[in-house]
């Protein structure tokens, strides 16, 4: 019995010529960078304990308001309620009020509505 060998890299076998095939590069694993990882864990961390928020419970109403639905009349006046009637709602102003203005979340937090502004050129 004849033994076969493998190009591993390429996957093609060695030996006998074949037709023309397609191979494909082997991808690599995209394995985040030091600093891509300590600013997601530096998120973790200033992520205030909000017990009780009520926009835990309603996810796909605060959702709506930063996707392709948030155009939509009606979209950020619900999102609105439900902040309104929340028991976090002093500690999530506090904490959307300590963040710089460039990482305010966009949509609505804390009963007000973020939206991303363009850059004005000139």
């Amino acid at each position: 019995m004849k033994r076969r060998n493998f190009n591993v890299a390429t996957l093609k076998l060695r030996g006998k010529p074949r037709a023309k095939s397609r191979t494909r590069p082997l991808r690599r694993a995209t394995i985040p960078t030091v600093p891509a990882l300590a600013d997601l864990l530096g998120a973790i961390a200033a992520a205030p304990n909000l017990t009780g928020a009520a926009c835990r419970e309603h996810r796909d109403v605060f959702d709506a308001t930063t996707g392709k639905a948030a155009g939509r009349p009606g979209v950020y006046a619900r999102a609105i309620t439900v902040c309104e009637s929340c028991p976090a709602l002093a500690a999530c102003s506090a904490w959307v009020e300590g963040l710089a203005p460039s990482r305010r979340p966009l949509g609505v937090t804390a009963g007000v509505v973020r939206r991303q502004t363009k850059p004005t050129t000139g």
